[in-house]
């Protein structure tokens, strides 16, 4: 996912598509918290942004909405591209759907409960 130095949508690929079930012409030009599930507070938010806006990046498991309603876990990462001199600033954010591998840590550890 692309987006503009307003957090909107510029431009998705087709996983972005497979994982969220948005297709592109849904979100491009809607603001990337089209996604948001709720989950997550204020001040997450306001830590992210910080890195992203002085470190130049973050990474992290966020949990996110799909079109369907369905919140789901994924490792995302983003970066800052361009600089505030010129003005001319882009997010890129790039994530996996990590719900599989939560679940099955998730039943490990219930194993080794178990046993």
């Amino acid at each position: 996912m692309i987006a503009d130095e307003s957090a909107n949508i510029i431009s998705v690929n087709p996983a972005f598509s497979a994982i969220t079930g948005y297709k592109a012409r849904e979100v491009i030009g809607k603001p990337a918290s089209i996604l948001n599930s709720g989950f997550h507070d204020k001040s997450f938010y306001q830590h992210m942004w910080y890195n992203i806006n002085h470190v130049g990046s973050w990474q992290g498991e966020i949990w996110n909405r799909s079109k369907n309603g369905e919140v789901f876990p994924e490792w995302f990462n983003i970066v800052k591209i361009g600089n505030d001199i010129d003005g001319d600033i882009h997010y890129a954010g790039i994530f996996n759907d990590i719900t599989e591998r939560k679940n099955a840590r998730q039943n490990q550890l219930l194993l080794r409960l178990m046993s």
